[in-house]
């Protein structure tokens, strides 16, 4: 299994070490690291058997060598079979009849069939036939995206009912903010669960001359803020903002608009450990106002990357996002400008608080968070 080294020892005493941990998704194993992919390395690195199902092919689509891959003794990798795209189940029938074939298809890739002690981790809203698969078996859902929000008809009516059985069918149900508690609170009893650094803290470098630069380290698409950055860019002209990240083609415009800033520069995609950070005072988040899938983040997966590396954050349009001495939430032009004048002037100063932070979000923090839920169940 590819990636960094443990962050800090993670105990191997838990459960599943005995059974199998079949974790459930839409994202692909080869996507950019999001939740479940940093749950389910978490888990193989904790000593964990762990069957990954990634996003499914459709029924008509040929099988394929790589539907069932063994990675290592603890690492699978599996995909399954779907009848319909999710946002085309308009109906609980529908729904009914795509859980009649994906479950079917899942059956298969499960070598001996289901065992009594299995642990399933689900991260999919319209999963609750999991429960007919594994009838006695412990079934802990993690909601991490605003799913209601980000229907395309009939104003999510349909994502709402198979979200609520989904609920219905997991003996645990987390979520990755308060707002998405408050939502699934009509239907179960939801915890927090929160992201954690993927290493410990390091103190940064010191640089060869003043720290003058600004980072944004993120896909580019239609919700970053570019009036925002602009209007910040001219007021900050002694700040560099260094944009690294692939883009969405149709914000092209909005790009060549920006790249008319002297201090506004776009970079290639790059992983964070190959980005000199010697030259950066704070990270930047700026989304745009009113969308409800980014108000809802408590805590970006990115956060604790950017701030294990000593960056404080400087956020905008996510109005529910965690408060901490190293966050600057912000909700006008003047408070952005203003949190990054802060950042500047006291990168020093607030240090010790990151490294706090930092530590006590390490990933043994978050296994610990798994194994006390596993037990409990």
């Amino acid at each position: 299994m590819s990636g960094r080294a443990k962050a800090t020892e993670i105990s191997n005493n838990g459960p599943g070490k005995n059974g199998r941990i079949f974790i459930f998704t839409r994202s692909g194993w080869d996507e950019q690291p999001r939740l479940r992919h940093q749950v389910a390395k978490l888990l193989v690195e904790a000593g964990e058997e762990v069957h990954f199902f990634q996003g499914s092919r459709y029924l008509w689509q040929k099988v394929s060598s790589s539907d069932d891959i063994k990675i290592s003794n603890k690492f699978y990798i599996h995909r399954s079979a779907q009848l319909l795209h999710l946002q085309l189940r308009l109906t609980s029938l529908l729904g009914w009849i795509n859980g009649i074939v994906e479950a079917r298809s899942i059956k298969k890739s499960i070598s001996g069939g289901v065992r009594l002690d299995d642990v399933v981790i689900n991260f999919n809203y319209d999963f609750s036939f999991l429960r007919k698969l594994f009838v006695k078996n412990k079934i802990v859902t993690i909601i991490n995206d605003d799913f209601i929000a980000q229907a395309k008809f009939f104003k999510g009516g349909h994502v709402r009912e198979s979200l609520k059985k989904t609920c219905a069918i997991s003996n645990e149900v987390l979520a990755v903010s308060y707002p998405l508690i408050e939502q699934l609170k009509n239907w179960c009893k939801p915890k927090l669960f929160l992201p954690w650094a993927d290493v410990p803290y390091t103190a940064p470098m010191p640089p060869s001359s003043p720290r003058n630069a600004v980072l944004l380290w993120a896909y580019i698409d239609v919700r970053i803020d570019f009036t925002l950055l602009c209007e910040v860019a001219k007021s900050l002209p002694n700040s560099d903002f260094h944009i690294y990240g692939d883009h969405f083609w149709r914000i092209e415009p909005e790009i060549k608009k920006a790249m008319a800033f002297p201090n506004i520069f776009f970079k290639s995609s790059a992983r964070l450990d190959n980005i000199d950070l010697r030259a950066y005072y704070a990270a930047i988040i700026p989304y745009k106002s009113g969308v409800a899938d980014i108000e809802a983040v408590t805590l970006s997966n990115k956060s604790f990357q950017l701030l294990a590396r000593g960056l404080p954050l400087v956020t905008s349009g996510m109005p529910n996002f965690f408060k901490h001495p190293s966050i600057h939430n912000t909700s006008t032009t003047e408070s952005f400008i203003d949190a990054l004048n802060q950042c500047s002037e006291e990168f020093s100063v607030i240090q010790p608080s990151i490294e706090e932070f930092v530590q006590e979000n390490q990933p043994s923090a978050r296994y610990e968070q798994l194994v006390k839920i596993w037990t409990s169940i």
